[in-house]
């Protein structure tokens, strides 16, 4: 728990108040983007999630996931699965030297190329984390003052703090992802790629899981009726040998409210996404009677909601309105300032000006040393700005 701590406190440095965990993003900047879907599988109808699998969407532990599980023939990534796995992959500077120093670092573990090329999907997995755990210390790269002074304000590529051996918890989810992609699309030794591969990805943990100050990675398989995810944390993995997600901390599976999760992670512009992350939120929510959790999942909603103000404003007032009714009803205290800042933020979207100050004021004066707090003027310099 103290070290679940630490990491916390040292993602809060990128994490950006309203919207994204810690890190959601990895650096854009220039390099080599790692593959993560390869190929692209030439798609006749382009379908989406939602509509291929609906609320077929299971959770497995990793350590429950056999070969067996995995279809052998390649199966057609949905097209917003597609871009959103393009759109979150990791960057490299130097790729050569990249797997140069993994391959060497994997060696003294015992793994090959040849091993790896040839392994199962889990195996692969497995060996990726003991290789960035044996290599990475961990360390606040993002916030420490020397560390930025000596290479810079900006992110730096995954390949580079793999090199300097130092890194945070995205730094352990994106240079584990980025690996994967080298394994998965390497033809060095036996001269294809390894097929028991196909139809398995290695994404963010916003794929079903909480939103955290924390960043870990959601494995996705791809089945012709269903899909099955499963999350891993490289980070706790490297402190205390735990590598599957927590129920509770990394993801809800009570009632399989990852899947309100999901959809809402996956969200970009499809309000299909989140309309049905609602409806799923919704479901849970009204079969559920721990209370902790319960107010878990309206947190998790309201993160939903002004992720969906973005593109739909008027949709989000009302999911937001449905979230402050039950949150009241309950008499919930416990995010009640998150859910007072991004009501506010919502409101603000959609043209309410009048009702977003009231949130506003409200925030102000029941939580004046809130983190939402120091947001709000943030927003408000930003806004001076325009």
């Amino acid at each position: 728990m103290k070290y679940r701590m630490i990491v916390s406190m040292a993602c809060v440095f990128l994490f950006t108040a309203s919207l994204f965990g810690c890190a959601g993003l990895p650096a854009t900047t220039g390099g080599t983007t790692i593959p993560p879907v390869t190929p692209l599988t030439p798609v006749a109808k382009k379908t989406t999630v939602s509509e291929r699998y609906g609320e077929n969407i299971f959770y497995k532990n990793f350590s429950d996931i056999t070969q067996k599980l995995i279809p052998g023939q390649l199966i057609e990534v949905p097209v917003d699965l597609a871009e959103y796995f393009i759109a979150r992959s990791p960057k490299v500077a130097d790729l050569k030297r990249f797997e140069k120093e993994f391959w060497e670092e994997a060696g003294e573990l015992g793994y090959t190329k040849q091993e790896l090329q040839t392994a199962d999907a889990p195996e692969v997995i497995m060996a990726i984390v003991e290789t960035v755990a044996s290599r990475i210390t961990y360390f606040n790269v993002d916030g420490d003052k020397n560390f930025k002074a000596r290479y810079g304000k900006d992110l730096l590529q995954m390949d580079t703090y793999f090199h300097l051996k130092l890194g945070d918890c995205d730094k352990y989810r994106d240079i584990t992802i980025a690996l994967y992609g080298i394994i998965k699309n390497s033809f060095d030794v036996v001269k294809k790629r390894n097929p028991n591969l196909t139809n398995v990805y290695l994404s963010v943990e916003k794929l079903g899981g909480i939103i955290r100050n924390h960043a870990w990675v959601t494995i996705v398989i791809l089945r012709e009726d269903s899909l099955i995810i499963s999350q891993i944390d490289p980070t706790f993995y490297d402190s205390t040998d735990v590598l599957e997600a927590e129920n509770g901390y990394h993801i809800i599976l009570d009632q399989n409210a990852f899947r309100a999760y999901f959809y809402q992670g996956l969200g970009d512009k499809n309000i299909e996404n989140f309309s049905l992350s609602y409806r799923i939120f919704k479901k849970v929510y009204a079969g559920m009677t721990n209370k902790k959790i319960m107010d878990e999942l309206l947190r998790g909603a309201s993160f939903g909601a002004v992720r969906l103000a973005y593109y739909y404003p008027q949709e989000a007032i009302a999911e937001i309105s449905w979230i402050n009714e039950q949150y009241q009803a309950k008499n919930f205290r416990r995010y009640l300032d998150t859910l007072l800042y991004r009501s506010y933020k919502i409101y603000s979207r959609a043209g309410y000006k009048q009702t977003a100050e009231m949130y506003k004021k409200t925030l102000l004066k029941e939580f004046p040393k809130s983190f939402w707090v120091g947001q709000i003027k943030i927003d408000e310099k930003k806004d001076e700005k325009k």
